[in-house]
């Protein structure tokens, strides 16, 4: 999450730099108010790519770690134990295995596919303001 925090800083800090600041400052808007409706729309896209492929790394890192069984412990469910436990049956019953990998696979895609589908979509209604 730190990471998350210091790379909006360095954005935030970019954009500070910009004109449009600059005469909204002029303006008399105060620092709340040029937060909110000049600096947090230009970098919310990036914010939103980021944020959700560091979710999509967080998820795949805590599957591992409970497959290494160094995470979550074993009363609570967690994909990457059930993985774990279901290493001693892939010859019996793989399925016990697979569909964890699986629902790793499909929510990490789906997520990643959420950031692609938002990024494009704001970049087509930019491309229509000018």
């Amino acid at each position: 999450m730190d990471v998350i925090c210091s790379f909006g800083k360095i954005c935030d800090l970019k954009e500070k730099s910009e004109l449009y600041v600059t005469a909204a400052k002029f303006a008399g808007l105060s620092d709340i108010e040029i937060l909110l409706r000049h600096i947090l729309p230009n970098i919310r896209n990036v914010m939103i790519v980021t944020l959700t492929l560091n979710f999509a790394n967080m998820l795949l890192s805590l599957a591992g770690l409970s497959f290494l069984g160094i995470g979550v412990k074993v009363p609570t469910p967690e994909w990457g134990s059930m993985i774990s436990e279901g290493r001693q049956y892939l010859t019996s019953a793989p399925w016990i295995s697979l569909f964890p990998c699986l629902f790793i696979f499909i929510t990490v895609f789906l997520i990643n596919q959420f950031a692609k589908t938002f990024n494009n979509q704001e970049g087509e209604r930019n491309e229509t303001m000018d």
